[in-house]
């Protein structure tokens, strides 16, 4: 095996990561195992199973528990998994050709539909939203696009209208929590006139 670094990451990845769903947990110790048994064993030109764990670490790919026991995919693993299928799909399909984002979100693949939004986007800066159910989960969608690399405006504008007051209320308290933690200030729109109203 004489591929470059970077070829036996994600050939290590696509073997060892195939059956790991988000939130699931690996042992570190077995995992070692299946990579020496694949050739990962740090011979001529073979990085070693440790190696490939650690870069792994390195590239954000997985995170590893305090006990240094097990190891679980962070959302830029499960990220980088998804182009890496895309990737090999365009191979087999016998083209060359950059990736084409779908304009089309797909339901059930949530890291796949972040990163196209992330390409979506590109070099611009995101100043605003317009979500008429903006939620807590939609802003955490908004940190994880910025863990992405999308460059998001330090007074980002939210258009929103959630469905009642307890809702409105929610969103507020969290995007403030969010506010200080980021050192942001981005602001919702349309909530107040909805708390003024009821």
């Amino acid at each position: 095996m004489n591929w470059d670094k970077t070829e036996q990451l994600r050939h290590a990845a696509q073997y060892s990561w195939r059956f790991l769903r988000k939130g699931e947990r690996k042992n570190i110790m077995e995992l070692k195992r299946e990579l020496e048994l694949i050739g990962y064993d740090g011979m001529v030109a073979s990085l070693s199973a440790e190696s490939i764990i650690h870069g792994w670490k390195e590239a954000g790919w997985i995170k590893i528990s305090p006990n240094g026991r097990e190891l679980r995919l962070t959302e830029a693993g499960i990220e980088q998994f998804a182009q890496w299928k895309e990737e090999d799909s365009l191979w087999e399909q016998g083209t060359t050709e950059t990736i084409k984002l779908a304009k089309r979100l797909k339901a059930g693949e949530p890291a796949t539909n972040l990163r196209k939004m992330a390409q979506v986007i590109g070099n611009g800066i995101l100043t605003s939203v317009h979500d008429p159910y903006t939620d807590e989960k939609a802003l955490e969608t908004l940190q994880k696009l910025k863990g992405l690399g999308v460059e998001i405006s330090k007074n980002l504008r939210l258009l929103t209208a959630p469905k009642s007051v307890k809702a409105a209320a929610s969103v507020v308290s969290f995007l403030h929590d969010l506010n200080i933690e980021m050192v942001n200030q981005w602001e919702l729109r349309g909530v107040l006139k909805l708390q003024e109203t009821t």
